[in-house]
């Protein structure tokens, strides 16, 4: 199956190996965003993105908006389709405990699961605001807490490369 434009070279996998041996994040943040951009390139250009490219993507993303903005940004930012990939993907990499906090911030929206379009969220976002207490401020310290999946994200790739790479 094609793959598409994605570019890492293979000599990175080597690179990324030694980085999650010798838990060096510094180098496992770099491969974090050099995969993610060349995530978004392709889906950009039209080519096929798998499902774990997918779930790399929405994973990454999700980080993103939660770290940045905490969880009212996550569910109004987000794109539809990469909202539904977020909780699976981070099952794929093993990382059920940031699975379980996503699960719980989509049951403390309004009716236990988020509307389906970035419109529909981003109305519940605003009634969430207009209330007295944050429903996401227990499962945000939590997602801090732990911090990023980054390094389960390149474990994933070491394990998987035919996943994310050509040839």
């Amino acid at each position: 199956m094609a793959k598409g434009a994605f570019r890492l070279k293979r000599k990175q996998l080597e690179g990324a190996k030694r980085a999650l041996s010798a838990d060096d994040f510094g180098t496992l943040n770099e491969l974090d965003i050099d995969c993610a951009s060349a995530i978004q390139k392709d889906a950009a250009s039209g080519a096929a993105v798998t499902p774990a490219r997918r779930a790399y993507l929405a994973t990454y993303e999700a980080e993103g908006y939660i770290n940045g903005d905490g969880f009212d940004a996550f569910f109004s930012y987000m794109d539809d389709e990469a909202l539904a990939e977020v909780e699976p993907g981070y099952r794929l990499f093993g990382a059920p405990e940031f699975a379980a906090l996503i699960r719980r911030a989509f049951e403390a929206v309004p009716g236990g699961q988020p509307p389906r379009t970035q419109v529909e969220r981003e109305a519940a976002m605003e009634e969430i605001a207009e209330g007295a207490a944050d429903p996401f401020e227990e499962v945000f310290e939590a997602f801090i807490e732990i911090g990023g999946a980054t390094a389960q994200r390149i474990r994933y790739i070491v394990e998987h490369p035919d996943e994310f790479f050509e040839g």
